[in-house]
């Protein structure tokens, strides 16, 4: 008897009682959701991710740990194994994109809106303030208004 493989077959029952099967073939997680929105589950002190444990068990995740698990249907509750997919960070941020699925606009629990964005960026660019001081003004850290002046942040605010 091999309790790795016992473990797993409980783990695969546990997720398996868990799910709703939805009208485009979703297994719909009915269980806790993480902040971030994806199906999350705990087991003998080990809590993760719904998909990526379905992948781990149904698309050799385990082999290729460095790689992303890219859902086809659009549904961060979905860990239908048909919907899944393995993919580098880079497919994933595109796909993301493609898909209009990337954060961006306003945080209820960001400070800065869209156009807090742009007075920033106005005030940068004519020289009206140094960094230091938007952070100050903005109640933000002078490295978030660096990534908001370079563009690595907020990109889609012109």
């Amino acid at each position: 008897m091999n309790i790795n493989i016992d473990l797993t077959k409980k783990l695969e029952t546990i997720i398996l009682e868990n799910r709703i099967i939805n009208e485009n073939n979703c297994w719909i997680w009915k269980g806790k959701i993480a902040a971030n929105g994806y199906g999350q589950i705990e087991f003998i002190g080990f809590i993760g991710q719904i998909h990526r444990i379905i992948s781990y068990l149904y698309l050799d995740l385990d082999n290729h740990k460095d790689l992303c698990v890219l859902h086809n249907c659009d549904n961060p509750l979905c860990f239908n194994p048909e919907h899944l997919r393995l993919g580098t960070r880079v497919e994933n941020n595109k796909d993301k994109c493609e898909r209009n699925r990337q954060a961006k606009g306003f945080s209820i629990r960001g400070k800065l809106t869209e156009e807090d964005i742009r007075e920033i960026r106005n005030h940068w660019n004519n020289k009206e303030f140094s960094m230091k001081e938007l952070s100050e003004i903005y109640d933000v850290k002078v490295c978030q208004i660096g990534r908001i002046i370079n563009g690595k942040q907020w990109k889609h605010i012109i």
